[in-house]
């Protein structure tokens, strides 16, 4: 059983289905098991995300490479101008990672 104090991290799905992965190379029939042990349920265990962001990587690129000064929010808005349309959130997330201009 996983016990976390207040204010300690959990693990991310993503991070238990890795846990669970190497488990079921171990044991490949407890499936079950391991899934119960981590606390994690066996759908999320198959769960794929259907993100694509190339697009909007190359796009951010582009223009950071056209215009370095321009901050975030104006990279946003050509995008968002060019009707391709996305949470502000998933752009915050390219421009930490630094992939285009800072703001």
């Amino acid at each position: 059983m996983m016990c976390t104090k207040k204010g300690e991290p959990t693990l991310k799905p993503c991070d238990k289905r890795c846990i669970v992965q190497a488990v079921r190379l171990e044991r490949p029939k407890d499936i079950s098991k391991a899934c119960r042990l981590i606390k994690l349920s066996r759908s999320s265990l198959r769960y794929q995300s259907i993100k694509n962001d190339g697009y909007i990587m190359e796009r951010l690129e582009e223009l950071a490479k056209q215009n370095p000064v321009e901050g975030f929010w104006k990279c946003y808005g050509r995008i968002r101008n060019s009707g391709t349309i996305v949470n502000h959130k998933n752009y915050t997330g390219f421009i930490k990672d630094g992939i285009a201009a800072a703001p």
